[in-house]
């Protein structure tokens, strides 16, 4: 029997992400559908930089659609305050 493929892999930076305002048409729905679509979604560094409202709504998003629905792991260096 041959071997299973390899599932494949999506890099995204958050940094190099489109901005919703400034992006192309239906370019950050596009990456959102991406994002929440993989089997495994891993956060590292999370809550490396301070999020303003926008961001941190995107965030929730991102969780609320894959609650129980896909598994995620989270990394991050900083502790709970």
């Amino acid at each position: 029997m041959p071997a299973a493929a390899a599932p494949p892999v999506l890099a995204v930076r958050t940094d190099e992400a489109e901005d919703p305002q400034t992006g192309a048409p239906g370019s950050y729905e596009a990456e959102f559908r991406k994002i929440i679509s993989v089997d495994v979604l891993m956060l590292a560094d999370l809550a490396i930089d301070v999020v303003d409202a926008t961001k941190s709504r995107d965030l929730y998003d991102v969780l609320f659609e894959r609650d129980r629905a896909a598994s995620i792991i989270v990394t991050s260096n900083r502790g709970l305050r």
